[in-house]
C-alpha cells in the first residue's frame, strides 16, 4: 500500500530532481516486497516442485515486466496520468489480494 501511495506523490513533484527522489523512494519501498514475494511463492508449493515453481515464477515476472513496459509506452503519448493511475490501482489491488494468500505454518514437512 505504501508503493501505491508513493505513486500519487508524482503529481506533487515538478522538477527532475524531485522525480529522481520519488523514484528512489518508490524503489526503496518495492524492492523488499519483490524479494519477499520471490521467497514466499515457491514456499507455497510442495518440496519436490519448489524449484519448478521458482523458475516458472521468475519467467512469468519477466514476461509481465516486458508487457507492462510496452503497455505503458502506448499510454504515455495520450496522458502521463493514465500509466500512473494504472500503476497505483494495480499495486493497491495486489496489496489487497495478498491478504488472501495462504499462510505457511508447517516448516520442514
Amino acid at each position: 500500500m505504501l508503493s501505491a501511495g508513493s505513486v500519487f506523490l508524482l503529481y506533487e513533484f515538478n522538477s527532475p530532481d524531485q522525480t529522481v527522489l520519488l523514484t528512489c523512494l518508490f524503489n526503496a519501498v518495492t524492492a523488499p516486497i519483490f524479494n519477499m514475494v520471490d521467497v514466499l511463492i515457491p514456499g507455497l508449493y510442495p518440496t519436490q516442485s519448489r524449484g519448478t515453481a521458482f523458475g516458472f515464477h521468475g519467467a512469468l515476472i519477466r514476461i509481465v515486466m516486458i508487457a507492462a513496459t510496452w503497455t505503458f509506452s502506448l499510454f504515455i503519448d495520450t496522458s502521463p496520468t493514465v500509466p500512473i493511475l494504472l500503476t497505483a490501482v494495480l499495486m493497491l489491488t495486489s496489496a489487497i489480494i495478498s491478504f488472501f494468500v495462504p499462510r505457511i505454518t508447517s516448516v520442514g514437512h
